[in-house]
Order: C-alpha cells, then sequence, then structure tokens
C-alpha cells in the first residue's frame, strides 16, 4: 500500500497525516471524552498480552477464513483495528489485500501506525465511518463495537465480513479467579 501523507474526500476535504503516519478522522465534536477509546497503558497492556501469543490462534483462524472467502477482494478495513495486532497479521497473509485500520483510540493508532508503515491507519468512530457507500470488497472486526447499519453502509454489496464477539464464556476462568478471590477476601474482612 502506497503511504499518503494527505487524505482527501470527494467533497475536497483534506486531512494531514501525523508524524507518525496515521491521519485523525474524528471531528470534535464526535469525541465525547479529552481522549476517547483505550489510553495508553491499556493498549500497551493489550499489545504485550497478545505479543505472546495468547490470541495467535484466533488471529490465524480469522486469516484462514479471509483467505478462503475473499481471494478477490482489493480494499479491506479492519474496524476497531487497535495497536494492529490482527490488521499486520492479515495483511501478512494477504499481500494483495490493501487494508486499512481504523480505532477511536488516537495512542493506538500512533503504535500501529509506527510499527506496521505499509498499512493505512485512521483515528475515527466506527459508528460514523468517515468512508463512501460501498467502498469495502473486505471487512473484519474483533471484539470492537459499532454500528451494524453503518457496517452494511461502508461495505460493497457481495463484500466478505468477518467478525469476532465475545461469547457466553469469554474470559470465564479469568471472571472465576477475580470471583474467587473477592470471596476470600471478604471472608478474611468479616472474621
Amino acid at each position: 500500500m502506497l503511504q499518503l501523507k494527505t487524505w482527501s474526500c470527494s467533497n475536497n476535504h483534506r486531512f494531514d497525516c501525523a508524524k507518525e503516519g496515521y491521519v485523525n478522522l474524528l471531528p470534535v465534536q464526535n469525541k465525547h471524552s479529552k481522549d476517547p477509546g483505550d489510553n495508553k497503558e491499556m493498549m500497551f497492556a493489550r499489545r504485550e498480552f497478545l505479543n505472546q501469543g495468547h490470541y495467535q490462534l484466533l488471529s490465524d483462524r480469522v486469516n484462514a477464513l479471509a483467505k478462503r472467502h475473499c481471494p478477490g477482494a482489493k480494499l479491506g478495513l479492519d474496524v476497531g483495528c487497535g495497536e494492529g495486532y490482527y490488521s499486520h497479521r492479515l495483511f501478512d497473509s494477504l499481500p494483495e489485500l490493501d487494508l486499512q485500520g481504523l480505532d477511536i483510540s488516537k495512542s493506538a493508532l500512533k503504535y500501529a501506525s509506527k510499527r506496521y508503515k505499509d498499512m493505512g491507519f485512521c483515528v475515527a468512530s466506527a459508528f460514523e465511518m468517515p468512508f463512501e457507500n460501498e467502498q469495502f470488497d473486505f471487512m473484519l472486526r474483533i471484539y470492537a463495537p459499532s454500528l451494524d447499519a453503518e457496517l452494511r453502509r461502508v461495505i460493497k454489496q457481495g463484500g466478505t465480513f468477518i467478525t469476532v464477539s465475545a461469547g457466553k464464556h469469554h474470559h470465564f476462568a479469568l471472571k472465576e479467579l477475580i470471583t474467587r478471590r473477592l470471596n476470600t477476601i471478604l471472608v478474611r474482612v468479616a472474621i
């Protein structure tokens, strides 16, 4: 993918890329907080966890599904890409796919765009995506909130959409451990 220095739209709006390489397309009136999305500490903690390979099998499965179901896709979007773990693995797996990453966290995209210079990243909301209708052949969403209507709006007719959502037992062992520790603390306090 050619790394652009300026992004523009059909209405001739222009957005310059930050020195790290991402572009901020999130209007100030849509921020709802000073620094929306995951903060720097949350992003680094998740990055360290993912870099240890805990979700590599999930990433491999997503990549295999993408290879099977969208072999001719040219332009893709990872909605809620975070620091780019899944994005870059998919990008490496499908070199013919121009994969873009979107996230509301500027901290995450600063890291992603520095680390994965062959990809394009933009700060934007998945609830109001700054893209034209039917723009993407392929879309990926892993554990990210978004609006179904927005996803349908920006994916091309016949495009492929892969999503991963938390199931009923997601992080069940962690929840069980926390509950046991809280019960132990409550017992100690009661004695």
